[in-house]
């Protein structure tokens, strides 16, 4: 398991709960340069259109937010 972390949220455009996915990385910029590959634009841009996000994270940063409740 690598110690970057990306965080996926898919938002179906026709509704129903968010989807949370992760995904590891060895490195930074390995993961930053995968998350802007998946993220697309912003559902207000894409009408009737399925929307997705994905934030990268070093686990220790993820840790910490989890545990203050972010």
């Amino acid at each position: 398991m690598g110690a970057w972390v990306a965080l996926v949220m898919a938002v179906a455009a026709g509704g129903g709960a968010p989807v949370l996915e992760t995904r590891y990385f060895d490195s930074s910029t390995a993961c930053e340069a995968w998350a802007a590959r998946v993220t697309t634009p912003n559902a207000a841009l894409r009408p009737g259109g399925d929307h997705q996000i994905a934030q990268c994270l070093h686990v220790r940063e993820l840790i910490g937010r989890l545990a203050l409740g972010r």
